[in-house]
């Protein structure tokens, strides 16, 4: 999507396997008719919706033995096509491509990717992906890390960079998941990821921010939130042309799951702002990561359902 400097950007949309042997991307039947108000809920929840337009989206089947890694579902400029749905017809995604990437602790298993597209580059690379490794699902080492590209198909490490960019969290079972990356109207990229388990029994969001991919500043939070009462997954942040963010994630306290929508005028309000509970009509699964962009006045959503051992994707405006 274009920011205020006419930058384009683009997600690629990533799961997190549980399983390394039942992961399958499955044809989706049909796309959920609009985002529409969730209905009767608990009276401190708000209720958001937006209407959207139907149209099918079919996505090839295939399997990758061994491990399974979402950055190897479909190239970056396949995946575009899936993405911006202008034109109903035109939203399907493109066939699978393997991209390797050189994880830092070697597995070369990436999950989660979240990529920043400019077409005149940003920093001398038009791809920025965040990512973190996921080797036989092991928590402990994913951690939020980046890798950049000229064609979105071969990947390095930005030259001067280490990953990953947060290290595993101190404490017992605490682990790091789910990054978010973009670029700000102020120029700077940020990076977004959820920590779970610091402090025992909380989650939170944290950031951090870089005027050249390289040199990042320190960690910044954003919210916390009791695990009894949120379980806030995949936050996809965007900030709106007037300096405001929007924030999707996925609650997994409620049985479903449900998708839920913050906003506040700049970063330190969305730790105190009230979640809106948003329903997809049209499909009755339960959502388990998404990825939400805004695109020529249009907010645009990537589902995978079921859970962690898989499921379909889909979408919907």
């Amino acid at each position: 999507m274009a920011n205020e400097a006419g930058v384009s950007r683009r997600s690629i949309f990533g799961m997190r396997p549980s399983r390394r042997d039942m992961v399958r991307i499955g044809t989706v039947a049909a796309l959920g008719t609009a985002i529409t108000p969730f209905g009767v809920g608990s009276p401190a929840i708000a209720h958001a919706g937006v209407t959207g337009r139907t149209a099918e989206v079919p996505l090839e089947t295939f399997a990758v033995g061994g491990q399974t890694s979402a950055s190897r579902f479909s190239s970056a400029n396949g995946y575009g096509v899936g993405h911006v749905m202008t034109d109903p017809t035109n939203a399907r995604a493109g066939s699978p491509a393997t991209i390797n990437i050189t994880t830092y602790e070697g597995s070369g298993v990436a999950i989660h990717p979240s990529v920043y597209y400019c077409q005149d580059g940003w920093n001398g690379f038009e791809y920025w992906m965040a990512y973190t490794p996921y080797a036989s699902a092991n928590n402990r080492i994913e951690n939020p890390s980046i890798a950049v590209s000229h064609d979105g198909n071969s990947w390095m490490v930005p030259e001067g960079l280490s990953n990953p960019l947060e290290p595993l969290p101190a404490g017992g079972g605490a682990y790091n998941s789910d990054p978010s990356l973009t670029v700000g109207n102020d120029g700077l990229m940020y990076i977004f990821w959820r920590t779970v388990g610091v402090p025992v029994g909380s989650e939170s969001w944290y950031y951090k921010t870089s005027t050249d991919g390289v040199t990042w500043s320190d960690r910044t939070s954003v919210r916390q939130d009791p695990q009894v009462e949120r379980r806030l997954l995949a936050p996809s942040f965007t900030q709106l042309a007037d300096g405001s963010w929007v924030v999707y994630a996925v609650n997994m306290v409620p049985k479903p799951y449900v998708v839920e929508r913050l906003k506040a005028n700049d970063l330190i309000g969305l730790a105190t702002a009230v979640p809106q509970r948003v329903k997809i009509s049209g499909n009755s699964v339960q959502p388990w990561h998404v990825d939400v962009h805004r695109v020529a006045g249009e907010w645009q959503m990537l589902v995978q359902d079921g859970g962690a051992g898989g499921g379909d994707l889909w979408a919907a405006v």
